[in-house]
């Protein structure tokens, strides 16, 4: 049961570059056209490209894309500048942080937090980000400054460093998962970090294997930056 030439023109328009990988998209047609109401036969409903661009944006695009088609190689490259083209090109995150305040202060936050969440408040127990909930005798969860973000972005081969250029008020040191997919478009790479901003950033959603692992990874780059 080959995907339908429907399915592959809506794929490689929505998802120009890297290219989804064949296999893979042969693997999750075959899974979603058995989930009830949807079925191979056209007209194809709604649902089955909505579960495959649900399955998509939650893969890892190092087995969901064609590692041929993504990135320049060199893009992290520090002797270098240049332009990623004006075709949208699909990202995850890999890596995130917040670089506009110090490490050790972000670190005691994240233990106070981590205190709070052991006590029985769940992480995102707080709402907002910047919301005032109090636990009686404890005051409010403990909330992370908010001033640049910075990146590891990958499109499943290559990865290369980012920060906000301008603010992407959608991101959060809480609330965004490793794995959380982008598109860029026109973004300028200087001396191998990207400059992101909403002009040239379009937020897809989902995550990865790599969410079970976003407080390893926060730990682990404070530390690094304290050193």
């Amino acid at each position: 049961m080959s995907v339908p030439r429907e399915i592959l023109h809506w794929i490689d328009q929505k998802y120009p570059k890297p290219r989804v990988d064949r296999e893979w998209l042969q693997g999750c047609y075959e899974w979603a056209v058995e989930e009830p109401g949807v079925g191979p036969v056209p007209p194809y409903p709604p649902k089955l490209f909505e579960l495959i661009e649900d399955q998509l944006l939650k893969s890892n695009l190092s087995e969901s894309m064609d590692l041929e088609t993504g990135l320049p190689h060199d893009i992290g490259d520090f002797n270098k500048t240049l332009t990623l083209p004006a075709t949208s090109t699909l990202v995850e995150i890999t890596s995130l942080t917040e670089i506009g305040h110090s490490a050790f202060q972000l670190d005691q936050i994240r233990k106070a937090r981590e205190e709070r969440i052991q006590a029985g408040l769940d992480e995102y127990g707080e709402g907002e980000e910047d919301a005032d909930i109090e636990i009686e005798g404890e005051g409010p969860m403990p909330k992370y400054p908010r001033g640049m973000l910075s990146f590891v972005l990958s499109d499943g081969k290559t990865s290369f460093k980012a920060c906000e250029y301008r603010t992407l008020p959608d991101l959060s040191l809480v609330r965004t998962p490793l794995g959380f997919k982008m598109h860029l478009k026109n973004v300028r790479v200087v001396r191998g970090v990207a400059h992101l901003e909403p002009k040239n950033v379009t937020l897809l959603g989902g995550h990865s294997d790599l969410q079970a692992l976003t407080s390893y990874h926060f730990r682990q780059n404070l530390r690094q930056r304290m050193k």
